[in-house]
């Protein structure tokens, strides 16, 4: 899953309306490292929904690395504009495809 971004229209409180939270680290943050987090957790928090995860916060770890739900694993990138993200639900530790063959 992947969306697109404009950075120029980026504002704190599109946080509070796509109910995501607001981590303290971007508070001395630039505004394209803002928009880039604000995509990449909008569009992870979209397709965890897509595969049915009732939790879909994910925090940032003490390496900064994205701490998905349990549950679940994944990958966020962001990058001119573009936010593509690739979570997948696992169970019993195993990777559950959600392709459609």
């Amino acid at each position: 899953m992947h969306g697109r971004f404009d950075f120029e229209c980026y504002t704190e409180d599109l946080f509070h309306k796509l109910a995501l939270p607001f981590p303290p680290s971007l508070c001395t943050a630039l505004p394209l490292r803002g928009a880039e987090f604000l995509a990449g957790r909008a569009m992870a928090d979209a397709a965890l929904q897509a595969l049915g995860q009732l939790t879909t916060e994910i925090p940032i770890g003490p390496d900064r690395a994205p701490v998905w739900p349990k549950g679940s694993v994944g990958s966020i990138t962001h990058a001119r504009g573009i936010a593509p993200v690739s979570p997948k639900a696992i169970q019993a530790g195993k990777p559950v495809s959600t392709s459609r063959q």
